[in-house]
C-alpha cells in the first residue's frame, strides 16, 4: 500500500515542476512602453501591441543613430504579429516608410521586449531589421535568436501584461 501512494505523489511533484518552469504562449496579451537599449548606437523603441500571431495589432516607432557612421533611422509601423510568453513579448511588422542601411532597403521589423520589473530585474528589448521578407513573431528560430541578442534598457519602461 505504501509504494502505490509513493509513485502518485511523485507523479504529481513532478507535473507541477514542469507547469511551473515552462510558460506557455498566451492568445492575447499586450506590450506596451518607451525604451531605449545600446545595440549598435542608440536605440529606442515606442511600442503599444496587443493581440496574437494572427490578429495582432498595434505600432512601433523605431529610432537608431550611429554617430560617426551616417546611419540613422527613424521609422515606424504597424505590428501585424504579436506573440506573448510570460514577461517576454514578441513582435513583428512592416516599416510604413522604408530606409536605407548602405544598399540595402529596410522594410520589416521583429522584436523583443522583456518586462523585467516583476521579477526585479532590468527590461530588456531588441529589434532586428529585414529586407526581403517579414517573419512572423511565432517563429522558432527568431524567437530563440531574439532572447540571445536581447539587450537591458537603459532608459524608459515596458510593460508586458
Amino acid at each position: 500500500m505504501r509504494r502505490m501512494m509513493v509513485l502518485p505523489l511523485m507523479l504529481v511533484t513532478a507535473a507541477v515542476f514542469v507547469a511551473i518552469g515552462t510558460a506557455s504562449p498566451s492568445s492575447a496579451g499586450m506590450a506596451t512602453g518607451a525604451v531605449a537599449y545600446e545595440g549598435f548606437g542608440t536605440v529606442s523603441i515606442a511600442l503599444m501591441a496587443q493581440g496574437s500571431p494572427e490578429a495582432a495589432s498595434g505600432r512601433m516607432q523605431f529610432r537608431r543613430d550611429v554617430e560617426g557612421e551616417g546611419f540613422d533611422a527613424n521609422s515606424g509601423g504597424p505590428v501585424t504579429c504579436y506573440l506573448q510568453v510570460g514577461n517576454r513579448g514578441y513582435f513583428a511588422g512592416e516599416f510604413a516608410r522604408t530606409f536605407f542601411s548602405g544598399p540595402t532597403e529596410i522594410r520589416f521589423f521583429n522584436g523583443i521586449v522583456v518586462d523585467g520589473d516583476a521579477l526585479g530585474e532590468a527590461d530588456q528589448a531588441f529589434v532586428t531589421l529585414g529586407a526581403d521578407r517579414p517573419i512572423p513573431c511565432d517563429d522558432p528560430g527568431t524567437m530563440a535568436f531574439l532572447d540571445s541578442v536581447s539587450r537591458p534598457v537603459v532608459r524608459g519602461n515596458i510593460i508586458v501584461h
